[in-house]
């Protein structure tokens, strides 16, 4: 069985920096967690819109945290076997986030002025 080879070189600092985006990664997702708590597990018709921590600059900190996971995944391991788990990796947040809000603008009606105020996974600059 062939090893897939390396697309770019990476150095041990580019691994040390993947390594670490990884551990933010996990923190923002964390994070995201800790904020919306039990809805995440069983959303109902009652819940609330979540604006408080890292809701109140994007509205999928979750999946951000799950991209930067996995673009940081193929800076430490840069092979095409990599490159395809992570592009595959980061189309399913993008449908799911899809269906999400498709769900939130039916159960929560303010969704529709927060979706217009915070971008869907990358915060503004400035």
């Amino acid at each position: 069985m062939a090893l897939s080879k390396f697309i770019f070189k990476t150095t041990s600092e580019i691994r040390i920096a993947g390594w670490l985006l990884i551990a933010i990664g996990g923190l923002i997702i964390f994070a995201g967690l800790i904020t919306i708590r039990v809805r995440s597990l069983a959303p109902t018709a009652k819940d609330a819109l979540a604006e408080g921590g890292l809701y109140s600059r994007v509205r999928h900190p979750k999946h951000s945290g799950t991209f930067l996971e996995f673009a940081d995944l193929f800076l430490i391991r840069p092979i095409a076997t990599i490159g395809r788990a992570c592009a595959l990796g980061i189309l399913w947040p993008l449908v799911q986030t899809r269906c999400e809000e498709i769900d939130l603008l039916q159960r929560i009606p303010r969704i529709r002025e927060y979706m217009g105020r915070n971008p869907r996974f990358f915060p503004r600059i400035g």
